[in-house]
């Protein structure tokens, strides 16, 4: 009985080593990846770049206020509304993580 369990929990720790490699093996490429798009996306952006965004702000405010939004087409409208729903959300996101609670702030 004894060996027949050491048997057991010898092939359980060997296949869990072969699945811990293959894994690895498996994930290597894509986090190499993930981080290598993570490092540019994700990074502040430099003092150089905040004239670049105060511009590009500006021309969005001016292209609202000469009613270019009425020209979005059907197939933008529904991916700019769930943009914006994304943004909206990482601030409630935020908002929760920060309170550690799904409840408001106690007051």
């Amino acid at each position: 009985m004894a060996e027949v369990a050491r048997r057991l929990v010898q092939k359980v720790v060997t296949g869990s080593l072969k699945l811990a490699l293959v894994a690895t093996n498996y994930s290597k490429p894509r986090l190499a990846t993930f981080w290598k798009y993570a490092w540019v996306e994700l990074n502040p952006p430099t003092p150089g770049e905040i004239p670049m965004v105060v511009e590009s702000f500006n021309g969005l405010v001016a292209s609202f206020k000469a009613g270019n939004y009425k020209q979005v087409t059907v197939k933008d409208a529904p991916r700019n509304t769930h943009v914006a729903t994304e943004i909206v959300m990482w601030f409630y996101i935020s908002e929760v993580i920060g309170r550690r609670s799904l409840i408001g702030y106690n007051v």
